[in-house]
């Protein structure tokens, strides 16, 4: 038998079933299949209480979008890794405010957790899975608005 508790505010039943409903409705059709499949695995893990995982699914989930911002906008990064993603995008004119949001994940969240020695705690998890959303809505939105420029409706 195993007890699954409540994490934060989260349903207990959504983190198990469909945590991807994390995203607002009208995001969630332009979140790439993998990145929704990641983010659902990472509720599993919260509900599970298996947090370091959390980290790594959470972040896969955003690479994953991220990699799709970078192909949007027609930013080459010259490697397969963050630093490289958003210097492609700087290069290229993203917008400063998401590319920033991505370079404070990159510092300060995504990079530390990668390491082998790095332990998440729940909390850890639970407040990492909380900035994906975020980051994830940024890059759809700035996708969205490069779309509108380069591609505008005939009037």
């Amino acid at each position: 038998a195993y007890h699954v508790t409540i994490k934060a505010l989260y349903s207990t039943t959504r983190l198990v079933e469909r945590a991807e409903s994390i995203f607002p409705q009208n995001i969630l059709g332009e979140v790439p299949k993998e990145s929704r499949e990641d983010i659902n695995q990472a509720g599993r893990c919260i509900a599970f209480d298996l947090p370091t995982a959390v980290g790594f699914h959470t972040w896969r989930a955003v690479e994953t979008v991220l990699v799709k911002y970078c192909e949007a906008l027609q930013a080459k990064p010259k490697r397969k890794d963050w630093g490289s993603y958003i210097a492609a995008l700087k290069s290229v004119g993203a917008d400063p405010t998401t590319v920033g949001i991505l370079d404070q994940i990159r510092a300060l969240h995504r990079n530390p957790t990668m390491h082998p020695e790095i332990v998440l705690s729940i909390d850890e998890a639970t407040g990492l899975f909380g900035i994906a959303p975020s980051a994830i809505v940024a890059m759809v939105n700035d996708i969205r608005k490069h779309r509108a420029t380069t591609n505008p409706t005939p009037v």
